[in-house]
């Protein structure tokens, strides 16, 4: 890969000497008049080889102008636009539409121009050749066209009395150069565009292969020949700086939704206006960046920055605890000269928010997850950049690179998590990989293994029968083991490769926040638990404060004077409304007579739900989601507001010794609340109906089917009934699986089904099941080859096409009885396999109750009409 690298520079730059000498000069400001007075002074002084001059303000026919005042013997020139933070490099979001439309007939251009391997020194130059020819086609001369039409209009603008048909002309030149300069803007986006290089699909991708290449050119400094390093201004970063990934960093930092959105209203309505010939033109709506000059856009763009570049770097591990010791002090509110009380633990917040925490994330341990995430995006794709890095990591620790070192740091997670999904069974070790629910086989058996087994596949160890009865290993292996195996489905006739799934992600995808949760665990070699659950304070209908508040209250974290007398502090412990009891949050809250007195008045709309332990009151209260007596608003919502001025009574009567009113406020300031601010989900009416057993239309033949998981090895059963349009009994079947999940037995169940009724001779069939995911993911073409079931359900479609007429639809369980009844017999007595060619007799009654129509009652959602 560096050989290649080392060919690219060396064709690129065209070198025919023997040593190359350079300068690196950060040389600012190639379009201005002087710069040709210091270009040849440094000339003369250094006498370099090759120059190389980067300038992001200029380029097209203003750059080869300036070059050729330079006198350079021969040169090559490349338009760069982008910044991190665009979804695209070089994608200006004023003309993407039409960019996208344009781009359909420039990439087979390109592709024609590379399908053949040749050097990339004359490819580009014929890349070039075939560039300007289709520019030329699809645009015309439009650099000719706008300063003929910019010089009419000027000799408009210059006659002192224009006439009515001048100004008729005026117009009709104006829209004409709007149009040329939509097209300017599009030919400069598509000159700049990169991705005909196919570096990848992401900045980020852009960024590890510079990496790599000044690796490179650190490893070979002592060579024969010198590389050149050129460093690119980031000039305008502020005005490039994509808001949908500054919104979605502001959201992985946890800031307050309402906050992000202030934030958004006020850098989103920007708007200029430009003067055309003295006069205003329309208003153009920016669409990225950030203002210079106010104050909060280098504390965003820092941010911004931060977020970029953690994704593909490795961050030092004392740099990353001074990043947690910044979040600490300032959530504490210390400084260097000024400490403040911890109340609550600093690994307790770095918890997730369900499990007790405040969701913030630590650095080190987020890092490695970014890492991690770049790894398993480098082994799923097949772009440039992922194979120089799939390279990089065969490569020797010595030689290894700062890529490389970023990958190694993400192997222990990505590897941790990893799961095979089986298609062909040809890419995945039957031993050593992790395909099977228990993990890697090889760690559930002792004793060697031959040559022959270490390198056995999937493909040649099974022999294909749907429930691996023969298996090509030199020994049994146990039931325990076995019955994990019989889950997954088997498909030789598969031409898609076996797939890696994330096995915390869904549908197999990579998920940060589970690798994030992995790494910690790593880290602290212990797994994490959960110290709360307080999933049910951020479901709370109230300000953010409010929500941190009650977070407070459950972890006892609110300086009250006998908390504050437990950190040794010199407070007494004494109530200060009552100075009668201790003055702890369940009294103050809930036994002191002046909160008491509260309670009573506000009674009247306000009852309060009574619990001995107080977290629990708190929680059974601020949870109610029934509206309050007399008023529209939501028990919870009420007690929130009660609380917490009851808080600030208590803090105004200590601290200014003023008594406040807070029934009447914290009723008052409720209401203000939710009639402004509370959106309330509106509760989906329901009806009781009585459902039973229909049976198919004439012709037609119905198979219902169902699955069981039961007891605490999950075993699963796939069972199905036949009967025909009449409700006469045709054929039933029962197979016990393995262990799995329900999900799993509902999928087998349609996949066992489908076969015995075409064997049967059925061509139109209704399929019912009353597991509406099925029916989803068997209707959904899009699920990705790296879902778990992904072979399963494209068996179960495959099946599907064998009939003329099928179809295959959800129904609730009332009508599903008999073959409910069936899964469970067959899920407690693990039956291998079972046909019932007659109704057998624990299905007696409830058969002949679907052939009478005998109903079931069910509550519906009164929206559904799948009754």
């Amino acid at each position: 890969m560096h050989k290649e690298v080392d060919v690219f520079v060396t064709a690129l730059l065209k070198l025919d000497v023997g040593r190359l000498h350079y300068k690196a000069r950060n040389a600012r400001g190639a379009a201005s008049p002087g710069f040709k007075t210091v270009f040849k002074g440094m000339m003369l002084k250094y006498k370099p080889t090759v120059v190389l001059v980067t300038e992001t303000r200029v380029a097209g026919e203003h750059a080869n102008k300036i070059i050729d005042s330079l006198n350079f013997n021969n040169f090559f020139r490349v338009d760069l636009w982008g910044m991190p933070g665009d979804e695209k490099w070089g994608i200006r979001p004023a003309s993407e539409s039409r960019i996208r439309a344009t781009r359909i007939a420039f990439i087979p251009m390109v592709k024609d121009i590379w399908k053949d391997p040749i050097p990339i020194d004359p490819g580009l130059v014929l890349f070039r050749d075939k560039a300007l020819k289709w520019n030329k086609e699809v645009f015309g001369n439009i650099f000719h066209q706008k300063i003929i039409l910019l010089r009419r209009l000027e000799g408009i603008a210059k006659i002192p009395t224009p006439s009515e048909s001048l100004f008729r002309l005026e117009s009709q030149l104006s829209g004409e150069l709007q149009k040329v300069l939509a097209l300017e803007e599009e030919l400069w986006a598509l000159k700049s565009w990169l991705d005909w290089l196919k570096l990848g699909r992401k900045p980020i991708d852009n960024v590890v292969i510079a990496q790599e290449i000044f690796h490179s050119f650190k490893a070979k400094r002592k060579s024969k020949f010198e590389w050149v390093m050129i460093k690119l201004d980031l000039e305008k970063a502020y005005d490039k700086i994509c808001w949908s990934f500054l919104k979605s960093v502001l959201e992985k930092f946890h800031f307050p939704h309402y906050f992000v959105k202030l934030l958004f209203s006020c850098i989103s309505l920007v708007s200029h206006n430009i003067l055309i010939n003295g006069r205003d033109a329309s208003s153009v709506h920016v669409s990225r960046g950030i203002r210079q000059g106010d104050p909060l856009s280098p504390y965003l763009f820092i941010l911004a920055i931060f977020a970029y570049y953690s994704q593909g770097l490795p961050i030092p591990k004392l740099i990353c605890l001074e990043i947690d010791r910044i979040h600490r002090d300032f959530l504490w509110g210390s400084s260097s000269n000024r400490i403040k009380i911890h109340f609550v633990g600093w690994e307790k917040i770095f918890q997730s928010k369900d499990n007790g925490g405040l969701g913030l994330t630590k650095a080190f341990e987020r890092n490695n997850a970014f890492l991690a995430k770049l790894l398993w995006r480098v082994n799923c794709e097949d772009s440039v950049w992922a194979r120089i890095c799939k390279y990089i990591l065969t490569l020797s620790s010595s030689s290894i690179s700062t890529v490389g070192k970023c990958l190694s740091k993400g192997v222990a997670i990505a590897e941790a998590r990893k799961h095979k999904v089986i298609h062909s069974g040809k890419d995945t070790n039957f031993w050593f990989d992790n395909w099977c629910k228990t993990g890697p086989i090889r760690s559930l058996i002792q004793g060697p293994l031959s040559l022959e087994d270490q390198n056995l596949t999937i493909a040649k160890a099974s022999v294909y029968s749907n429930n691996w009865h023969s298996l090509a290993v030199s020994f049994v292996l146990p039931e325990s083991i076995l019955k994990h195996i019989r889950v997954l489905p088997q498909n030789p006739q598969s031409n898609i490769s076996d797939a890696s799934s994330w096995v915390c992600g869904k549908n197999g995808a990579f998920d940060l926040k589970s690798a994030y949760l992995l790494a910690s665990e790593i880290a602290n070699n212990e797994v994490i638990g959960i110290s709360k659950n307080l999933s049910w304070v951020w479901k709370i209908n109230g300000y953010a404060r409010f929500k941190i508040f009650f977070w407070k209250l459950a972890h006892n974290a609110i300086a009250c004077n006998q908390i504050l007398a437990s950190k040794n502090t010199y407070v007494n412990g004494a109530c200060p409304l009552c100075l009668s009891d201790a003055e702890t949050l369940f009294h103050l809250f809930c036994a002191c007579p002046v909160t008491n007195r509260v309670w009573q008045l506000g009674s009247r709309n306000l009852k309060v739900k009574n619990d001995n332990n107080f977290e629990s009151w708190l929680k059974i209260n601020a949870s109610c989601a029934d509206f309050a007596n007399g008023i529209n608003i939501p028990h919870g919502t009420l007690f929130v507001y009660f609380m917490w001025h009851i808080w600030l009574a208590r803090n105004n009567k200590v601290f200014n010794n003023i008594a406040s009113s807070v029934s009447h406020l914290a009723k008052a300031r409720a209401i203000e609340f939710a009639c402004f601010s509370l959106h309330l989900k509106a509760h989906t009416p329901t009806v009781v109906v009585d459902l039973c057993w229909t049976p198919p239309p004439r012709g037609w033949f119905k198979i219902n089917i169902d699955g069981s998981c039961l007891g605490i090895d999950y075993s699963i059963t796939a069972v199905g009934i036949v009967p025909d349009c009449n409700g006469s009994w045709i054929y039933g079947f029962a197979q016990y699986i393995g262990s799995g999940c329900s999900l799993q037995a509902e999928l087998w169940s349609l996949f066992i089904g489908l076969p015995k009724a075409r064997d049967l001779g059925f061509d139109c069939l209704e399929v019912e099941s009353d597991c509406k995911s099925v029916v989803d993911l068997v209707a959904n073409e899009s699920v990705p080859d790296i879902h778990p079931f992904a072979p399963l359900i494209m068996l179960c479609r495959l099946s599907l096409s064998w009939f003329s007429r099928c179809v295959i639809r959800h129904i609730y369980r009332e009508k599903n009885n008999c073959t409910d009844l069936l899964a469970k017999h067959a899920t407690l007595s693990k039956l291998s396999f079972s046909d019932y060619l007659v109704v057998p007799c624990f299905l007696y009654n409830a058969f002949w109750a679907d052939i009478l129509g005998i109903s079931r009652s069910c509550r519906i959602p009164v929206t559904l009409d799948d009754v």
